[in-house]
Parts: structure tokens; sequence; C-alpha cells
């Protein structure tokens, strides 16, 4: 399988997922399961979680196990994400979030290889939307992208990394 990243360089991150919308999965699995396990045991993570760009449910199957109550939301890869959970995600884009479409309220809301695909113009607006519904962000990424601190109402409280990936936890300034 060629890689997901010079996959986005050749077609773009809309084609890529247009084309895997049904097949998509994550390579890092792995790693992603042992931070958020690590999140877990922090207790950084709520009992109501957003799946932010669910993919095909990484997230989800990872925490379905500590009893949280899980939405999935990602614009491409629903259908990866039912097979595998048997959840219905929310396809909702970034843009949708931050024109106002999601409404309810998260413990925790979780990214994983996402934020960083957010237009830079668009990711400010996307964490302030964000920040008005949720208490605690973490975001898994493979760069030092984005960097969430310095552009919202968000705080850097924790950083982890393993297998050069990147997890960051933020809290709400506002709370």
């Amino acid at each position: 399988m060629k890689a997901v990243r010079d996959e986005y360089a050749k077609i773009g991150v809309k084609n890529y997922y247009l084309i895997h919308s049904k097949d998509y999965s994550n390579p890092h699995e792995a790693t992603i399961i042992k931070l958020l396990t690590i999140a877990e045991k922090m207790n950084y993570i709520g009992k109501k979680v957003l799946d932010l760009c669910c993919g095909s449910g990484e997230v989800t199957s990872c925490l379905e196990k500590y009893d949280h109550e899980i939405t999935g939301l990602d614009p491409y890869t629903t259908e990866a994400y039912y097979n595998r959970t048997k959840k219905t995600a929310l396809k909702l884009s970034f843009k949708d979030i931050v024109n106002g479409f999601l409404k309810e309220r998260f413990d925790c809301i979780i990214s994983s290889f996402a934020m960083h695909l957010c237009d830079e113009s668009m990711l400010p607006s996307l964490l302030w939307k964000l920040c008005e519904i949720s208490n605690t962000l973490i975001v898994i990424t493979p760069h030092k992208r984005p960097d969430c601190d310095n552009v919202s109402c968000w705080i850097l409280v924790d950083e982890i990394v393993l297998d050069r990936v990147r997890m960051r936890i933020y809290l709400n300034k506002n709370t």
C-alpha cells in the first residue's frame, strides 16, 4: 500500500478519501491505541467522546472497552466506520463545524491523524467552535502541526510522543 501522505500530495486529501472511503484504515493504529490507553489511565478522557474525523473507527474501537459514549464524525469515511463499529458517524466536515452544525457537548474531543489537514486559515475558527462544545481536546498527529495552544482558547497541558506520533492534550482555558 502506498503511503497516505504521498497519496495526499499526489491527488489531494478530498480525492484520496473519495477513492478510499470504504477501505481506509490508519497504519499507525497500534500506536494510537497505546497513546489512548495512556490518556485513559491519566483520566483525560471523560464519558462522552467525539471521535473527530473518525476514519474507520480506530479511536472508537479502542475506547469502547472503557465504556465511553462515543460519537464518530467524518465527512468521507462513514461507511468504513460503520463496517467496523456498527455505529453511524455524523457526516460533517471541518467547514460544517465552523459553520455551527455541531451543537452537542462532549467531555472530550479526540482527533487522530486529522487536524493537521485543516486549512490553516480555518484552524482558529475550528478550534474556537470545538472549545464551545468541550473542555478537553486530544490531538494525535504525525506532525508538530497543528499548534492549538497559540491560536485558540486551548492550553496545552500534556504531550506524549511514541513511535514518532504525538499526542497533545489541551484543556479549555474558559473553564
